[in-house]
């Protein structure tokens, strides 16, 4: 008798092995997200499946221009990686052969409406500051917020601004404009009074391959000093700025 219940506690175990393995195929293919977009061309663009997975982004354009037009990259392939509800932007390592001294991107819209809130999180875990999240991230964890306006030069957009624990999230609301920072992505912020706040990353922007793009709020709300100052000692601790007052603890 006990071994025929070793043997069933054995058999339950490699029944139970079975299903596990089972079980774990569906959740390694939900890693990977299939979407049907628009490449843009010179003119007007032409449709194509993205796939989006752990290892990297891969486009497959339909018709005749499928050879030429089609791609795919690892992540470290990847100099930035814009998202928008709007928009996906990979901008590579490659030289631009129309637009010498840029490199290369490749632009993608008619984005379906669910891309954007899936692919955002999935890559906060593989992307560091080359993620440019043109998109409002969840927060939770909220020190400080009120309304700004972000400049955009001749114009602006109105928002909310929220200062995180581990995050800086303008959200633009339907408009175009919103932006989401974690902290250690920053390189630093500024102001010059309660009701001013410069965000400065390294965001590509332009024809420049190198530089710093900087992001300035009028905001509506006072921000304290105190909620300033722990923000700015956050951004440079994360920098690997250590403080007089920390090494005497």
């Amino acid at each position: 008798m006990a071994l025929r219940s070793k043997e069933k506690s054995i058999a339950g175990l490699a029944i139970a092995g079975l299903l596990l393995v089972g079980l774990s195929q569906p959740a390694a293919l939900a890693q990977s997200h299939t979407y049907e977009v628009r490449h843009q061309h010179w003119r007007k663009g032409a449709t194509g499946t993205l796939v989006i997975s752990v290892s990297g982004i891969s486009f497959d354009e339909h018709g005749k221009a499928k050879k030429t037009h089609s791609r795919s990259w690892r992540y470290d392939e990847i100099e930035q990686l814009t998202i928008s509800p709007t928009e996906l932007r990979v901008l590579t390592y490659e030289d631009s052969k129309w637009e010498p001294g840029r490199d290369r991107e490749y632009v993608f819209d008619h984005l379906p409406q669910g891309l954007a809130s899936d692919a955002f999180p999935f890559w906060t875990g593989k992307l560091d500051q080359r993620l440019i999240a043109a998109v409002p991230a969840p927060q939770s964890d909220a020190q400080w917020k009120g309304t700004a306006k972000l400049d955009h030069g001749l114009k602006g957009a109105v928002g909310s601004l929220t200062l995180g624990n581990d995050w800086i999230v303008f959200d633009a609301g339907k408009l175009d404009g919103s932006r989401s920072w974690r902290l250690t992505d920053i390189d630093n912020i500024s102001r010059t009074g309660p009701l001013d706040l410069t965000v400065t990353t390294a965001e590509k922007s332009g024809w420049l391959r190198g530089g710093m793009r900087q992001f300035h709020f009028q905001l509506q709300q006072s921000l304290p000093e105190e909620k300033y100052n722990t923000l700015w000692r956050e951004i440079n601790r994360s920098r690997g700025l250590t403080f007089l007052d920390e090494r005497q603890r």
